[in-house]
């Protein structure tokens, strides 16, 4: 079976920075992560094209999301619901 390529979304959290979702298959990795970029000093694909630049993610498929509320609709969608939880608690209310 071929190696699944690992993905990296990012999207802006209403903590005032944004926040970075890896899945790698392969690895067994799932998790979120709060991003040293404040979301009013760079544009989400400003950080996206920085992640893709990142040693160790040449293999990734970097997606950038323009708001929480799209990343929580496509998270849910693809079963990620720990990661939701993870990003935001218990309630996923990104407001």
């Amino acid at each position: 079976m071929a190696a699944k390529r690992p993905l990296i979304t990012v999207f802006p959290h209403p903590s005032g920075f944004y926040y970075a979702h890896l899945v790698d298959p392969d690895a067994g990795i799932n998790t979120v992560a709060e991003m040293p970029h404040p979301i009013d000093a760079l544009d989400v694909e400003q950080v996206a094209s920085r992640l893709r630049k990142v040693r160790g993610n040449e293999d990734a498929i970097v997606r950038p999301f323009r708001t929480a509320e799209k990343w929580i609709t496509y998270a849910e969608h693809e079963g990620h619901h720990e990661a939701i939880t993870e990003a935001f608690g218990p309630t996923h209310t990104p407001s």
